[in-house]
């Protein structure tokens, strides 16, 4: 019995360690779940902050994505300004091309036709200047004493021309060629091609219509043709009595030749021209200068805007800490700038490129101080500077434009 009480005394200590044990591992389990529960709690604030967080950076990345879309269509729809503005100005510079072609078809058909209108005017002055050699052949003949005649009948006509016999004698052929209908017809052609001309100019330079009646006519602007026939017929000094009379009749008979008068016409009209082609190509000129002066101040203002507003952004990303973003599209801005300050430089002429693919900045003296060009280039520039004492050769050789045009 004693043994046997002694194994439950032993037992009963062994349970009541066991259960004590039993107690502390339960008060570690307390414990451990209200650690869990402190995590747990941890937990959830973070993942609730991280909900904040993430819905806070869905709203800006929204925001962004929107910003950048309206750029995009703000630029989208600036290029199609720029298209539609480049193609009206293609078709006007077209329109202008076209139209100074069909003024130049113009020009050479009037030429055309008074070279045909003139051509027959011109046969007459030859016929009567055979008749005249003739005259002049008999009299030689029938006069053997006397001093040889002047065969060709040149004379002092164009010494001579300005005195006042011979000025006395232009009186009448002008009579006789505004009486003739022929000649009023060329009057009128001539009034016509004068006409035509001054609203081209008034077309080209955009000036106020002039009224036509304000207009200087051909015979106002050609010089008086000298009448060889009629100065022969009254200061030849070896004429004689009969062939003077025959020389008067058929002066007044037959108009003046207009030789002359058609020569300077044809002058008179290719000045007329070329002051024509010239005034179109200083229009063309200055549209394109136009053009080119708004598109370099488009640049310069792009630029510095971006510039401002990249520097404002990566400014505030260094100093006041904003997102990440400001950083991108401060680079961006940036980029954008320099680009078009680069586009800016090649458009004013600072930033030009030679043939071997170097860049040159000349700066804005460029016009007084010119860069030294490569190797390559030297024989380009020889050849400029010889070529350009040919041209003014040659252009000193160009006969003078008449005063009239």
């Amino acid at each position: 019995m004693q043994a046997e009480l002694q194994s439950y005394s032993q037992k009963d200590a062994q349970l009541q360690t066991q259960h004590e044990v039993l107690e502390e591992s339960q008060k570690h389990f307390q414990q451990r779940e209200v650690e869990i529960d402190e995590d747990r709690r941890q937990l959830d604030a973070g993942r609730a902050d991280l909900d904040v967080r993430q819905s806070e950076f869905e709203k800006k990345l929204l925001q962004w994505e929107q910003e950048a879309e309206a750029r995009q269509e703000q630029w989208r729809r600036q290029e199609r300004e720029f298209q539609a503005k480049r193609k009206r100005w293609e078709a006007k510079h077209q329109e202008i091309e076209a139209r100074l072609t069909e003024w130049h078809g113009e020009l050479d058909a009037r030429e055309a036709r008074l070279g045909r209108q003139r051509a027959p005017a011109a046969e007459p002055s030859d016929a009567a200047l055979s008749d005249r050699r003739g005259a002049g052949a008999r009299s030689n003949a029938s006069t053997p004493t006397r001093e040889p005649t002047d065969a060709l009948g040149m004379g002092d006509v164009s010494i001579l021309g300005r005195d006042e016999g011979s000025s006395t004698h232009d009186e009448t052929p002008k009579a006789a060629r505004r009486g003739k209908p022929e000649t009023r017809a060329d009057d009128e052609e001539g009034e016509s091609i004068d006409e035509y001309m001054a609203n081209l100019m008034r077309r080209l330079q955009g000036i106020a219509e002039i009224p036509p009646e304000e207009l200087p006519s051909l015979d106002e602007i050609q010089p008086a043709a000298v009448s060889r026939q009629a100065y022969l017929g009254a200061n030849h000094p070896y004429r004689m009595p009969e062939d003077a009379e025959k020389q008067d009749e058929a002066s007044q008979k037959k108009p003046a030749p207009k030789r002359r008068a058609a020569l300077e016409s044809m002058s008179t009209l290719a000045a007329m021209r070329e002051l024509a082609m010239a005034s179109a190509s200083s229009a063309i000129t200055a549209h394109t200068q136009n053009r080119l002066r708004k598109k370099i101040r488009g640049k310069l203002f792009l630029s510095g805007i971006a510039m401002v507003l990249g520097t404002v952004l990566l400014l505030g990303w260094m100093v006041w800490g904003f997102g990440g973003w400001n950083l991108y599209v401060g680079a961006v801005g940036m980029i954008l700038s320099l680009m078009w300050v680069v586009q800016f430089a090649v458009l004013t002429g600072r930033l030009t490129t030679t043939r071997s693919g170097n860049l040159v900045w000349t700066g804005s003296h460029a016009k007084k101080t010119r860069p030294t060009p490569p190797a390559g280039e030297e024989s380009s520039g020889e050849a400029t500077s010889v070529e350009k004492p040919a041209a003014e050769q040659t252009s000193a050789n160009d006969p003078p434009i008449n005063a009239a045009s």
